[in-house]
Parts: structure tokens; C-alpha cells; sequence
């Protein structure tokens, strides 16, 4: 339990106390506007987004945007309290140790329970009956200080992860209040944390078996998943619930706990209506709503019953127990991955293909992986001094002449190692294979420097696992990009694989003997124009291969 230490601030002058704050959202523009209503004097703001950026520039406050900023900043002004709301960025001690009385930070759980990150969705998916919003001190360790208010919640059988965090919000906003006035007062109290029972969740972890559905639990463990993992239109930081297909998965959007029915296997469907599927469980039916496909598109009834088979008495597929285990392991990576994967997919601009490759008409046609066509590339033995993987060098031509045909300094193409892709550990259709790759160019850099620059960006992803398909679906801002890429590379022998995988339109083909092919989808793109690249190609990797050091825009292409 937590004890009352009674410990109060003293000598704090009663006005013109001067503050700064750190955060991102809505939440920290609120409780600014309050401080300055209760006159505080807010000195700097250090804002992760748009919404306190803009606070700050309507009030002529001083912005930064990082938390290294605090040390710079703070040794010009004397500051009073930090507060940090909403703010997903570790201050370390040096930037404590700047503040002159107080650093209080905002965290949605109840400490010293669900420390650590996205403590509203454990607390449902773990079935709490109540949680709580805490302000605490700041100290080195995380979300370890001293409590100054705690203020707990109900939480009902039909939360789920959006309405919690509503209800955290709400809370918090008011206790904000309490807290400024006691600040004034200069009566604020300490309540030391029973270390004891500090509970911390790392925000790499996931749910079981990332979200998968296990129909071996029981429907109300279940449902409670789902509520957990339901963030409306907000960034879900951890998973989506899901039907799992073997090779491909549904997402669940809404679930109902109903009374089982005897003699039912686990996963088998006992009910299926316009709007519903009903599942037997361990203990229990789930009623399954708003589903859809792993690519985000709402499923009918009839694409079900059509489409997968479904009827009543049909027995869903399941995780083997292995699977289960290598995906939990598996999935520690991929969430502390994640963050990366998300940067690198949100600054991506999938290369686009010219009017010159396509054919009338199809400019905005969609990928048809069950029409592909060949052709190869000749380019014989590489002569010249150019000591470098085969491979490497054929990468660097490819993208040099898309960056000298389409004059566009950024070449960003889909890429797939399929030797790397063959990892046990990761069940089929869960997993995000293909990966954004990022190159710049100049107009000074000669073969050396495309060659170095590509070498580092392929280790830079080789390093990295998969991201969960399910990422783009979680992420407003993702799910409104376009990331569909018009050509690639792909790494490997399976020719049939090659578009259902990449998912573009033209593929480089390189095999582990280091032949080189075009595949390309004839319905879009003509079959002419992809067999001048190839010898143009052809021509331009011996010329890379026997000039490494000339600038690339003096190459002949032809």
C-alpha cells in the first residue's frame, strides 16, 4: 500500500510561480490554460506536437521540441515546476536536476501498479474493476516518485481502452486543478510508493500471442482483449484482436459475451447472422462484431460464408502451442522495433512508375499478383574494379537509372530478402515481410557512393525483424498514406511469390547466383518499355562496374 508521509513544500513564494511544460496532445494544452488562468508563469514549453506547438505560438511562450532542450534552456531561467503530461520522452537526471523545485509528471494507472506505458488498455485486458490516474514526482527511475494526487476510476464491463483513457483524461484535467492550487499554497503532500508492488509494463510488450484469439480462454478473458485493444480513431500502440487464418488473420472490432452452449469445441462457429459471428470458447460464446479484413476493408456476411466457408459447426483454426510460444517471444522484438518501423513507413514515398512504362488508361490500376511476366536481364560477367557483391551493384543500377530517367532525388522502393524471411519464429500472414527502402541521391555521387549508401540501408533493415501487418491499421496517420510502391527489389528464386509479395507492379529479380530478371504485370505496364530498361540496364551496369569513381549523372545509359 501507499504510505502518507504528511511531507509538505515550504517557503514557496505564493505568486509568480514560474513553470514549464513537456508533452504532446490535448491534455497538456489544457492544463496550460489553467495555469495561466491561476497565474502561473509558464516560461518555456517543450511540445511533441502540434497541439501544444500551436498553444505555444499563440501565447508567445518560448517552444522547443526535445527533452535535451531542458539543460540549454533552464540554465537561463530559473524554473519552478516541470510538468510533463502526456510526454512519451525519458528525461534523464540532468534534466531533473535543472528544475528548481518540482518535476511532476502525469501517468494514466495506479502506481506503483501499471507503471510504464499504456496502462488504461492492461488494465482492461487484465479485467480491473478500478483503476486510477496518478501525479507523481520525478526521479530517475520511472514512474517511481514520490504520489502527490491519485484519483481513482471505475471501470465498467463495457470499457474499453478509448473510453478508459476518456475517463483518465477527465481526471485528470480536474485533479490538475487540486494539484495548482496546493502548488500556491505551498501545501502539497508526498505519499512514498510501495516498491513492493510496482508492477511495470515496457511499452514493447504485447498482448498474447499478438492479439490472436485464443479460443482455449474463456469469452470474458477474451472480450476483455478486445476492449482492450479498442482505440476508436486514436493510435493503438500495441495490437489488434484477431481471427487467425493460417496464412492471413481478421481483425474483430466489437465482442459480446453470451451464455455457451454444451457440447461446442472450442472455435467452433455456433451462430452466424447479418452482423455477428458466435464463437464457442473454453468457458463461454464470444459474439464477434465488425470484423474485417487484415488489410482494413469491412467483411460482409457473404464474403464469410462465400469466401471463407464459414457455417455453422465450421471449426476455426488455431495456434499450435509452439507457435503460441514463438510468437510471444517473437513479439517482444517487434514491439520495441516498432517505433523504427513506423518512422521509416511514414516518411516513405513509394517510388511511382512514369506514363512512359504504363499503359493508357491503368494509371491508377491495382496490383494483379495472378498476372506476372518475365524478362531477363543480361548482363554477363561484370568486368571492371568494382570489388562488390553482385547484388549490391545491380541494386545501385536499378536505382540509378530510375533516379536519372525520373530526374527525382529520392528513390524509395519496396524490398524483400526472401532468405531472410524464412524465420520459424514467425507464424504465417501475422508479419509485414517487404520493407521500405530509402535512398537519396546527388548529382556528385559516383557508383562508390550509391553502392556504400545502399550496402548501409540493406543492413540497417537486415538488423531489424518484421513489423506486425497490423501497424498500418493501428496508425491514423499511416492508414491515410499511400504506401503502395510501383516497383521493387526482391531477393530470392520463387517467381510466383514475387508480386503477391511485394505487392508492385515491377520487380527487380535477383537470384543467390546473382541472374537478374525483370518480373512486371503485363496488364499495366508495356512489355516494350520494360525491355529497353532491361538493356538499358544491361549497358548501365558495366558502365558503374568499369567507372566507380565518375559522377553517375555522367554514365551513358544507352
Amino acid at each position: 500500500m501507499i504510505s502518507d508521509d504528511n511531507m509538505h513544500l515550504q517557503d514557496l513564494p505564493p505568486a509568480g510561480i514560474c513553470c514549464a511544460i513537456i508533452g504532446t496532445g490535448t491534455l497538456p494544452v489544457q492544463c496550460a490554460d489553467w495555469l495561466q488562468h491561476s497565474g502561473f508563469n509558464i516560461a518555456y514549453v517543450i511540445a511533441g506536437d502540434e497541439h501544444l506547438r500551436s498553444w505555444a505560438r499563440a501565447n508567445a511562450i518560448p517552444c522547443g521540441e526535445k527533452a535535451a532542450d531542458i539543460v540549454g534552456q533552464f540554465s537561463n531561467l530559473w524554473i519552478d515546476y516541470l510538468f510533463s503530461i502526456a510526454n512519451p520522452e525519458l528525461l534523464k537526471e540532468e534534466h531533473l536536476k535543472a528544475v528548481g523545485t518540482l518535476a511532476i509528471n502525469y501517468h494514466d494507472g495506479p502506481l506503483p501498479k501499471y507503471a510504464g506505458s499504456n496502462a488504461t488498455a492492461w488494465a482492461i485486458i487484465q479485467q480491473e474493476a478500478r483503476h486510477a490516474i496518478t501525479w507523481h514526482e520525478m526521479v530517475s527511475k520511472v514512474d517511481a516518485g514520490r504520489i502527490l494526487i491519485q484519483e481513482w476510476i471505475d471501470v465498467t464491463s463495457r470499457d474499453t481502452a478509448l473510453s478508459l483513457n476518456l475517463k483518465c483524461y477527465e481526471s485528470a484535467v480536474e485533479s490538475f486543478k487540486r494539484l495548482s492550487v496546493q502548488i500556491k499554497k505551498s501545501d502539497v503532500r508526498f505519499q512514498e510508493q510501495d516498491q513492493a508492488e510496482r508492477l511495470f509494463i515496457p511499452q514493447s510488450r504485447r498482448p498474447h500471442a499478438l492479439g490472436v484469439l485464443d479460443w482455449n480462454q474463456s469469452a470474458s478473458r477474451l472480450d476483455a482483449m478486445i476492449r482492450g485493444l479498442t482505440f476508436g480513431s486514436y493510435y493503438n500502440p500495441l495490437t489488434l484482436p484477431k481471427i487467425y487464418l493460417e496464412e492471413d488473420f481478421l481483425v474483430v472490432g466489437d465482442s459480446e459475451v453470451r451464455t455457451g452452449t454444451l457440447n461446442r469445441q472450442p472455435g467452433e462457429i455456433t451462430e452466424i447472422d447479418e452482423d455477428f459471428v458466435q464463437v464457442a470458447t473454453d468457458s463461454g460464446e464470444l459474439r464477434l462484431h465488425l470484423l474485417s479484413s487484415s488489410s482494413g476493408h469491412p467483411l460482409t456476411i457473404h464474403d464469410l460464408m462465400d469466401g471463407l466457408g464459414w457455417q455453422v459447426g465450421h471449426q476455426l483454426p488455431k495456434l499450435e502451442e509452439q507457435q503460441s510460444e514463438d510468437l510471444n517471444r517473437f513479439s517482444s522484438v517487434v514491439g520495441s522495433e516498432e517505433p523504427w518501423w513506423r518512422r521509416r513507413l511514414l516518411s516513405a514515398k513509394p517510388f511511382q512508375l512514369s506514363s512512359t512504362f504504363t499503359k493508357p488508361g491503368v494509371e491508377n490500376a491495382a496490383s494483379d499478383s495472378n498476372s506476372i511476366a518475365s524478362i531477363p536481364i543480361e548482363t554477363g560477367p561484370l568486368p571492371g574494379n568494382l570489388e562488390v557483391e553482385p547484388e549490391l551493384l545491380l541494386i545501385a543500377t536499378f536505382a540509378t537509372y530510375l533516379f536519372r530517367i525520373e530526374e527525382s532525388a529520392e528513390i524509395h522502393l519496396s524490398f524483400l530478402d526472401k532468405q531472410r524471411d524464412q524465420k520459424p519464429e514467425k507464424p504465417g500472414g501475422l508479419f509485414e515481410s517487404v520493407a521500405p527502402l530509402l535512398l537519396t541521391f546527388n548529382e556528385s555521387d559516383t557508383t562508390w557512393d550509391v553502392v556504400n549508401r545502399i550496402g548501409t540501408e540493406l543492413k540497417l533493415i537486415r538488423q531489424k525483424s518484421a513489423y506486425a501487418k497490423d501497424l498500418i491499421l493501428r496508425d491514423p496517420d499511416l492508414r491515410n498514406r499511400d504506401l503502395r510502391f510501383q516497383a521493387g527489389i526482391f531477393l530470392g528464386t520463387a517467381e510466383s511469390d514475387i508480386a503477391a509479395n511485394l505487392k508492385s507492379q515491377l520487380c527487380l529479380v535477383i537470384t543467390p547466383d546473382h541472374k537478374a530478371s525483370f518480373v512486371f504485370e503485363p496488364k499495366i505496364l508495356s512489355e516494350d518499355a520494360v525491355r529497353r530498361m532491361a538493356e538499358h540496364l544491361r549497358h548501365l551496369v558495366n558502365e558503374m562496374a568499369q567507372k566507380p569513381t565518375s559522377p553517375i549523372v555522367s554514365l551513358n545509359l544507352l
